[in-house]
């Protein structure tokens, strides 16, 4: 990859990357090898992105290079072992092209607990988690046939206070997922907000799973698939009946939670609606399009449709501030183009979602020149993952086990329009006369903290959904006073108005 930024006068950064709000211009190639001159040329005029470096106005630039060199860019940015360039400084137009020297990588990762620089409180809470939470590495032999070489899922166990192997005492166990570009490490720390919300006292007792759905492709949120592989199947057969088998879990539907945001909330939803008889519940916040008639602003079913222009022609958005657009479908399709074939966020739901090409790859659902959605690709994709259409198509065998169980947090502003597609799969469950909880937090974006706060409490709504669980999992036991009303399951009925 080769970056280009205009430079400035108090510029200091020793890096030219990618960031929200800055002007930066990329150019990339995929490099098999580099061969007997150890160099590489990458074309700036068609590899580019916004466009070509030929219509750079002429100025100072900074430029530098970096070699991905395990594909994952589009996902996470650079990351250890990446290799890079000095920063140089050019002028455009350029007399020559430079060369630039790969001369440094990115240093590893530091341990996972390593609190250097965080904040005092969240230090603390890392450090007292420590001792109560488990990594483990689960084999599959499932995803091992698949990919034809030893696969394992990973995952972070967080176990109580109190908590003691050798005791009867059994715990509700809440299966978490998160966000798209959130790796282990990252999942595992975020567990210590549980361990302190359990330790003040403020939240039940409860096992928790942090699982890990990232992937060399982006994020595989545990479906089933032909391209990343049967992994709902791992997740069921193999993953959950071996932390029952060790860890002390209820290991029974009505003690088997679901979480997520995101991705991890499309994952949350995703789970309870395919596997219906093994989770008590689900509680998911922002999540990825559930209905397939709002993906990202576009109806895939409808004649002609277009992901890159609406029907007035106008640019669809991906990204808003309340009224501001801060990209579009277009702009994001072209530079996932230009970073690696692979892909990023967008090519992740086909590598999930879609058929497999000739070529191995995953099936595209729209054209990256011209944005038209291929209809059998969509059509694919409506009869396998889209949770609207199974709550309406299955509802007779859904319904006994799913009915009152689903739950959804989703702001108006979402940033990426996810309260759409969430709106969609609130009106499914009414035409079905199906019992569901959608909240829609007015103003609120895909923001974690302002889903998540009510009141200044920035974990109230951990909060609420942990003590339903608990009333769910322990009928007729209260944890605590809630602050606002919780989550319950409706009394028996046979249809509710929302």
């Amino acid at each position: 990859m080769f970056a280009a930024r205009a430079t400035s006068e108090n510029m200091t950064s020793d890096a030219v990357d990618l960031e929200r709000g800055e002007d930066v211009s990329v150019a990339a190639r995929d490099v098999a090898s580099f061969g007997t001159s150890r160099s590489a040329t990458i074309n700036t005029r068609t590899a580019a992105f916004p466009a070509s470096f030929a219509t750079l106005a002429p100025g100072t630039y900074r430029v530098q290079a970096v070699l991905d060199r395990n594909g994952d860019y589009n996902f996470t940015g650079r990351g250890p072992g990446d290799l890079a360039s000095k920063v140089v400084t050019v002028h455009f137009p350029l007399s020559s092209m430079p060369t630039l020297q790969l001369e440094h990588a990115v240093p590893p990762e530091t341990d996972q607990f390593d609190t250097t620089g965080l904040p005092l409180v969240a230090a603390e809470q890392i450090a007292a988690s420590r001792p109560h939470l488990h990594d483990e590495r689960m084999p599959s032999k499932v995803l091992t046939r698949f990919h034809g070489a030893n696969q394992a899922v990973a995952a972070w166990v967080l176990t109580p206070p109190g908590y003691n192997a050798m005791s009867r005492t059994t715990y509700p166990t809440v299966y978490t997922a998160t966000a798209f570009g959130t790796g282990h490490k990252l999942a595992g720390q975020q567990l210590s907000r549980m361990w302190h919300l359990m330790k003040t006292g403020v939240m039940p007792p409860m096992i928790w799973v942090a699982l890990d759905h990232s992937s060399r492709n982006g994020t595989t949120e545990f479906a089933d698939g032909v391209n990343n592989g049967p992994l709902g199947e791992a997740l069921v057969e193999e993953v959950i009946p071996a932390l029952e088998a060790k860890y002390r879990m209820d290991a029974k539907p009505s003690g088997r939670f679901l979480t997520g945001h995101s991705s991890g909330g499309w994952f949350a939803l995703w789970a309870i609606v395919r596997y219906p008889q093994l989770f008590g519940g689900s509680w998911a916040t922002a999540p990825d399009p559930v209905d397939f008639h709002d993906f990202l602003g576009v109806d895939l079913y409808a004649a002609g449709a277009n992901m890159y222009r609406a029907p007035d022609g106008k640019p669809r958005p991906l990204e808003r501030d309340h009224d501001k657009v801060l990209g579009t479908i277009e702009e994001a399709a072209r530079l996932e183009s230009v970073l690696g074939h692979s892909g990023g966020q967008l090519r992740s739901f086909e590598w999930v979602f879609s058929p497999r090409q000739r070529d191995g790859e995953p099936a595209f659902l729209f054209d990256r020149e011209t944005g038209a959605v291929d209809p059998a690709v969509a059509a694919y994709w409506r009869e396998r993952y889209d949770i609207g259409h199974r709550i309406e198509a299955d509802w007779p065998r859904l319904g006994r086990y799913v009915d009152g169980k689903v739950h959804v947090v989703v702001g108006t502003a979402d940033s990426y329009y996810l309260d759409g597609p969430v709106r969609q799969l609130d009106a499914a469950f009414r035409k079905v006369g199906g019992h569901a909880d959608f909240r829609y937090v007015p103003g609120a974006t895909h923001s974690m903290p302002m889903l998540y706060t009510t009141d200044g409490d920035r974990n109230a709504l951990w909060k609420e959904m942990s003590r339903a669980i608990y009333a769910m999992a322990r009928p007729g036991q209260m944890w605590g006073a809630p602050s606002r009303a919780v989550f319950t399951p409706p009394p028996p009925a046979r249809a509710r108005q929302h």
